[in-house]
């Protein structure tokens, strides 16, 4: 029952680093995932939630999969936010993307975010029966 409790936590924080503003970059202000692409932050949010309810099901491969499709939705909202910064440029706004993202501030969200899929993680790989009794 550890394992699982310990997927749950990790699927609250990252629900709770989605719902944050992940960032405070110049000429943008508070980044919010949900801002950047709806249909990533909702996919990030419930494949996380369902990674706890694979995991209850004894699915340990799909849990996994659920938390590899939470990571690749993470990273295509990182892609959503560079692509913002780059069309700054473009527009003239910002002259320089080093010094943009030099005096970008990372929020609490991103913390939770990140930190919430790795504790996903390794709650998948603990196991809460010795070696020798899993089926």
């Amino acid at each position: 029952m550890l394992p699982q409790f310990i997927v749950l936590i990790g699927a609250c924080l990252v629900t709770w680093g989605a719902r944050s503003p992940v960032a405070n970059i110049p000429m943008l202000g508070d980044v919010l995932l949900f801002e950047l692409s709806q249909a990533a932050a909702w996919t990030l949010c419930l494949s996380s939630a369902l990674t706890v309810l694979l995991l209850l099901l004894k699915q340990r491969a799909l849990s996994l999969t659920a938390v590899v499709v939470s990571i690749v939705a993470a990273v295509l909202l990182a892609r959503e936010l560079t692509t913002k910064i780059t069309q700054l440029k473009s527009e003239g706004k910002v002259s320089n993307v080093e010094t943009v993202m030099r005096d970008a501030h990372v929020r609490p969200g991103a913390v939770f975010l990140g930190g919430g899929l790795l504790i996903q993680l390794l709650g998948i790989m603990f196991r809460s029966q010795p070696a020798g009794k899993l089926r």
